[in-house]
C-alpha cells in the first residue's frame, strides 16, 4: 500500500508520465511512412527539392543540422536535375545555404530563394504557389512528418527526404549528448505538431524559429 507521503508524487507524475509517452510515439502515429525516402535512389519523381532552412552561425557557416539538409539536397538534385528551393529565415540564412550548394556545383539557375521562411508553417504556405508541381521536402526524419501533414492541410502534394538517414555525419559529441539532442528534436516536433493540430501554432510560432 502506497504510504500518504508518496500519494501526491504518484498522482502528480503519473499524468506526466503518459504526457510524455504519448508524445514519444506522436511521430509514430503520424508517421506518413509511404511518403518519406531515405535514400535518393528511393525517391519518386519530383519538379521541386524544397530545402527546409536551419540555424547558419553569424560567419555564414552552416549548422551540422543545415548541411546535412543541403547534402541531401544535392543528392536528389544529381538523381534528377529539379531546381532547389532553399526556404529560410532572411536573407544571410538563405544566401549561406544558397552559396554552399554553389560550392557543390549546382548550378545558380536550379536555385531558388524563399526569405520568407521564419518557420516551417511559413515555408509550408510559400509551397502553395507549386502546387500543381511533384515536391520533396528535404529534413531530417523527425521534422518531416510535421510538414508532411501541414503541407496536406494546406492542400500541398509533399514527400519527403530524410536528410539523416541519407547523409551521415560523425557528430564530435558524446553518446549521452546524442540520447539529449534526439530525445529534444522529437519532444519538440511533436510538441509543436499539437499546438499546430489545435490551431495555436501562430501564436506559439513566434517563440520557436523552426
Amino acid at each position: 500500500m502506497i504510504s500518504k507521503s508518496f500519494k501526491i508524487p504518484v498522482i502528480i507524475l503519473m499524468p506526466a508520465f503518459f504526457v510524455i509517452l504519448f508524445l514519444w510515439f506522436t511521430p509514430n502515429l503520424f508517421s506518413y511512412e509511404d511518403r518519406i525516402y531515405s535514400s535518393a535512389d528511393a525517391a519518386s519523381s519530383y519538379d521541386l527539392i524544397v530545402l527546409f532552412g536551419a540555424r547558419v552561425y553569424s560567419n555564414g557557416e552552416l549548422s551540422p543540422v543545415v548541411r546535412q539538409r543541403a547534402d541531401a539536397a544535392c543528392l536528389l538534385f544529381m538523381k534528377m536535375n529539379a531546381p532547389i528551393l532553399v526556404s529560410g529565415n532572411g536573407k544571410q540564412e538563405v544566401d549561406s545555404i544558397s552559396k554552399y550548394l554553389s560550392l557543390k556545383n549546382i548550378p545558380s539557375e536550379f536555385i531558388k530563394k524563399d526569405y520568407s521562411g521564419c518557420d516551417t508553417h511559413d515555408t509550408v504556405i510559400t509551397l502553395e504557389k507549386y502546387r500543381n508541381e511533384k515536391m520533396t521536402a528535404v529534413s531530417q526524419l523527425f521534422h518531416l512528418y510535421r510538414i508532411i501533414d501541414m503541407a496536406q492541410d494546406h492542400g500541398v502534394d509533399v514527400y519527403g527526404f530524410a536528410a539523416d538517414k541519407a547523409v551521415h555525419y560523425e557528430e564530435n559529441i558524446t553518446f549521452h549528448e546524442k540520447l539529449y539532442v534526439r530525445a529534444q528534436r522529437r519532444f519538440r516536433n511533436a510538441l509543436l505538431f499539437w499546438i499546430y493540430r489545435m490551431k495555436l501554432y501562430d501564436r506559439a510560432s513566434s517563440l520557436y524559429n523552426g
